[in-house]
């Protein structure tokens, strides 16, 4: 399937109009396993020109709660 077929076209629009915002989530945890298979993904996703490095942190557990809150309590504050 070429770059320019009418399939990859389809996926395009497909993608575009199932996309849907998230601001719930559920409580359980992410298995690691997942979590290293989608970041291993992004590393090999292609990027405009290869310029913008990125970088991760993966938080779970006291810190993950404690950010989270952070995040709750300034989110409540900038309204």
């Amino acid at each position: 399937m070429s770059a320019n077929s009418p399939d990859t076209a389809a996926t395009v629009a497909e993608a575009i109009h199932s996309r849907r915002t998230t601001r719930a989530f559920r409580p359980d945890d992410v298995p690691k396993a997942l979590i290293i298979e989608l970041l291993d993904a992004a590393r090999v996703a292609p990027r405009t020109f290869n310029t913008r490095a990125w970088s991760v942190h993966a938080l779970a557990g006291d810190a993950k709660g404690a950010l989270s809150e952070a995040f709750t309590t300034w989110h409540g504050h900038a309204q």
